[in-house]
């Protein structure tokens, strides 16, 4: 009880009260850029523990949310539109792409690693993914409004963000038709209410047939 409390008070609060007055007194990039360097540092012990962790996502299973969500990118999208894989880690939902005929793929992931690993598991992809080792925070600064058509993410990854960095109002500023989130139900460390930042933000979600696997909810928002 007291840690749902935690992750609802500290959402709410940076949302709607610290954001605000952070940005008017010029703080918030500073505390944006604490919290940015915490989570680099959490995920590169992680890659020094737990290498194996790389070779458990070099494929797709035949079924399950991966399928769910890579037939949902093909249905949305075309072959030439610009499509961003958000928390890439080694590629595999971007070489799915690719070897579809996709030809336009964009990557970020805060892992350098994981960026090393891909090289040597897909290599026909290395040379036609725009893949940029990086926080969100800092790539997403860099891109321009709706310079994306599809924007796209797998499992714990926006939801790890804290609160005090507006994900979604960056998500909601560089795509151009659909953002589409298979997003884990339970484990993430704060609460958020998506459907309504993005509404917000002006991306409504579409209403669809669910297969509402275990944990998983996929949520596809319309600019």
């Amino acid at each position: 009880m007291n840690s749902l409390f935690k992750k609802i008070f500290c959402t709410l609060i940076y949302g709607l009260i610290l954001n605000p007055i952070l940005k008017i007194l010029k703080f918030d990039k500073k505390i944006i850029k604490k919290k940015n360097n915490k989570n680099r540092n959490r995920w590169i012990s992680g890659d020094q523990k737990n290498h194996s962790s790389f070779f458990d996502y070099i494929s797709l299973p035949q079924e399950g949310p991966e399928v769910e969500l890579i037939k949902s990118i093909k249905f949305y999208s075309k072959k030439n539109d610009k499509i961003l894989d958000m928390g890439a880690n080694c590629g595999r939902f971007s070489n799915e792409l690719f070897t579809s005929g996709y030809k336009f793929l964009y990557a970020v992931d805060i892992s350098g690693p994981s960026y090393e690993h891909l090289g040597k598991i897909f290599p026909d992809l290395k040379s036609n993914l725009n893949y940029s080792v990086s926080s969100f925070e800092d790539y997403f600064e860099k891109i321009p409004d709706n310079y994306f058509d599809i924007t796209f993410t797998m499992g714990s990854t926006i939801d790890l963000v804290h609160p005090s960095y507006n994900i979604v109002k960056e998500i909601s500023r560089i795509t151009k038709k659909y953002s589409i989130l298979q997003l884990q139900k339970k484990g993430p460390p704060y609460i958020r209410f998506w459907d309504f930042e993005f509404m917000l933000n002006g991306l409504k979600r579409e209403s669809f047939k669910n297969t509402s696997f275990r944990n998983f909810d996929l949520k596809i928002y319309k600019k």
